[in-house]
């Protein structure tokens, strides 16, 4: 992370004494050729407010092609069994338009802002050399001293475009930071159970510890939908004993990988209660936000 620093100090330091310098030689043609730094950053603030929601709607619509293309694969025999290989093909023709519409967006306004700022060095050492010509002509000015401040203004001119292209680049990197910091700053919804141990009995005697069984009662988990809340378990009591083994069957689509990950405590129910080993493991602290769940 250290590296970039000794050429960041060198560009200061380069820019500091041709300006410097600049105005020494000619004090207007000096503060002409300053007039590139504000017209730099002035543009790099409108790019950005320009480039940063292309790019967050970029980045979402590249996540979207990711995630169908994620879940065809991923249940690739399920999509042959069922024959929906068309509808799959129209998802991901539509997420890849999306993408490809966004992209073109970002495309656009980079094609706006990224020459402005490369050619204002350009112009400015240009203004330059006409305003120092006149003066040299109307006996203003010395031919060296306009000789001088074009030269140091080109000087400036490679830092002033490095550090528009990292202004220009700047805006990619914030929204994926952006992105990024979303996932890792999100607090853990899962809980601690803390130790299992065993339950005594309701006797007291500490020779006659039970272990509990796996209980549901009234177990239900609604997820959002588009028309509104969609009900993925309906009121589930299940009670299973110490050692059993039990097998839970059912056609494509009836909740089966639903029913464990509540088991689990990977989704928590919305509704009902859910133990595990006597512990609380599936119900939130808030009805209605429950996580992701495969049906």
């Amino acid at each position: 992370m250290f590296a970039p620093v000794p050429l960041a100090i060198g560009v200061v330091v380069m820019l500091g004494v041709a300006a410097a310098a600049m105005l020494v030689a000619n004090v207007w043609l000096g503060v002409l050729g300053l007039v590139m730094l504000p017209l730099v950053a002035i543009s790099n603030a409108l790019y950005e407010r320009a480039m940063s929601p292309a790019v967050a709607a970029a980045q979402a619509r590249r996540a979207d092609v990711a995630d169908v293309a994620h879940a065809s694969f991923e249940g690739a025999q399920v999509v042959k069994t069922l024959g929906t290989s068309p509808q799959e093909a129209t998802r991901f023709r539509e997420v890849t338009d999306s993408l490809r519409a966004a992209s073109t967006k970002v495309g656009r306004v980079s094609a706006v802002f990224e020459p402005v700022l490369s050619l204002i060095p350009t112009i400015v050492t240009l203004l330059v050399i006409v305003v120092g010509t006149a003066q040299v002509a109307a006996g203003q000015a010395r031919t060296g001293g306009v000789v001088t401040s074009a030269f140091l203004l080109s000087v400036m001119a490679g830092p002033v475009g490095a550090i528009g292209y990292v202004l220009g680049q700047l805006p990619r990197s914030v929204v994926g930071y952006e992105r990024i910091a979303r996932v890792v700053d999100t607090p853990a919804t899962a809980r601690e159970p803390g130790r299992p141990g065993v339950r005594a009995s309701s006797s007291g005697s500490s020779g006659s510890a039970v272990a509990p069984a796996i209980t549901l009662a009234g177990a239900t988990l609604e997820v959002p939908g588009p028309h509104g809340e969609i009900r993925l378990l309906d009121d589930v009591s299940l009670d299973i004993e110490p050692g059993r083994t039990i097998a839970v069957v059912g056609s494509t689509g009836s909740g089966k990988s639903t029913l464990l990950d509540v088991l689990g405590g990977l989704t928590p129910a919305t509704a009902g209660t859910v133990q595990v080993l006597g512990l609380d493991a599936g119900r939130t602290s808030h009805a209605g936000s429950p996580g992701s769940s495969r049906t």
